[in-house]
C-alpha cells in the first residue's frame, strides 16, 4: 500500500513508503504543498500567477503542465 506523508512545519518534508521522495524542481515542491494546504480544486491559470507571474499565458501553462507531469511521476 502507497502512503504519502508531507510535513509543512518547518522545511516541507515529502515521504513514500517511509522513503524521501526528491523534486525535480522547487516549484514542484511548492505546488505540492500548496494543494495540499489548499486541500480544494485551484485554478490552473491560478497556479501560474502565484509561481511564474512574470510569464506569459502560454509559457506559463507549458512549465505548469511540465511540472505537474513531474509530480505525477
Amino acid at each position: 500500500m502507497n502512503q504519502l506523508r508531507i510535513a509543512l512545519l518547518g522545511s516541507p518534508m515529502v515521504r513514500r513508503d517511509d522513503q524521501p521522495v526528491k523534486f525535480a524542481t522547487r516549484k514542484a515542491l511548492a505546488i505540492l504543498c500548496y494543494l495540499t494546504v489548499e486541500a480544494r480544486p485551484v485554478a490552473r491559470a491560478s497556479l501560474i500567477n502565484l509561481l511564474w507571474p512574470d510569464s506569459d499565458n502560454a509559457h506559463g501553462r507549458t512549465v505548469l503542465r511540465t511540472t505537474l507531469a513531474q509530480l505525477q511521476q
